[in-house]
């Protein structure tokens, strides 16, 4: 059961995070695990299997609160820091 401090009022979430530069899916894993306890999950989606120098699966990652947890800044800064320099698209307002 979530405790009711826990849970969003609908509409006060951090915007998402979308992560423009393709992740491994290492680094997939990596995101997955940094977000565990921040109240944030992710979703990736295929993105191609060729990279510049070899044939490797790469996946878009999009970053979004579930529930109460780190904000945005806090979570970009923790990414950066585990997976290294990512572009990321700018903020858009609900």
């Amino acid at each position: 059961m979530v405790s009711k401090d826990k849970e969003l009022v609908p509409g006060s979430e951090e915007p998402s995070i979308r992560i423009t530069t393709p992740l491994s899916r290492l680094q997939v894993a990596m995101v997955q695990e940094l977000l565990r306890d921040t109240g944030w999950k992710h979703s990736d989606k295929f993105h191609s299997n060729m990279t510049s120098s070899t044939v490797r699966p790469t996946y878009k990652v999009t970053l979004f609160q579930a529930k109460l947890g780190l904000k945005r800044s806090e979570v970009i800064d923790k990414l950066k820091k585990q997976v290294g320099p990512v572009k990321l698209e700018p903020a858009r307002a609900h």
